[in-house]
């Protein structure tokens, strides 16, 4: 009997080792169904050693590094980045309402400004500032570098954004 199910196990592993890798040359990739199929850009992230995610992102031209962070309401740029990408901002009233930023004040950026993500250039989003001192506090502690902002969810839900975190890619459809 117990020689029967060794024999039925190995067959079934035999079996699905010749089916796998047809099935794997078959497939489409997340990548090829998302930019080739759909028109996505593809954004690289890193992985920073707290686990969080990180990209580019140019302001003004300025290359800045962003936290991904899809807990956060609004795309914001830390208040000491502001000389650095040529910004200015005006009270807004509004405050943050995520983890380790409850009740922080925003302002809102005043326009002209460019903002560019790889490829794509977003027009007409509101960009916000904020003090991100707890968040690069944090980071000094532990040996990382500083970040210039936080890219939150108003900008993944406006771009469509899909993540890849086995890859570490952020996919946007650009407007």
């Amino acid at each position: 009997m117990l020689n029967k199910f060794k024999l039925t196990i190995a067959i079934c592993i035999t079996g699905l080792l010749c089916v796998l890798p047809a099935y794997a040359q078959n497939s489409v990739s997340l990548a090829e169904l998302l930019v080739d199929e759909h028109d996505y850009i593809a954004i690289p992230l890193d992985r920073i050693p707290t686990g969080q995610l990180q990209l580019i992102m140019f302001i003004n031209r300025i290359e800045g590094r962003f936290i991904l962070d899809t807990g956060a309401t609004a795309t914001t740029l830390d208040s000491k980045s502001k000389i650095k990408c040529r910004i200015t901002s005006r009270a807004f009233g509004g405050v943050v309402a995520g983890a380790g930023g409850a009740g922080m004040t925003l302002e809102k950026v005043n326009p002209p400004y460019r903002i560019e993500l790889g490829e794509i250039r977003i027009q007409g989003f509101d960009l916000y500032v904020t003090n991100l001192d707890h968040v690069n506090d944090t980071f000094e502690n532990m040996g990382i570098s500083p970040v210039d902002g936080v890219v939150g969810a108003d900008l993944l839900t406006t771009m469509n954004g899909i993540i890849d975190y086995c890859n570490l890619v952020l996919y946007l459809l650009e407007e």
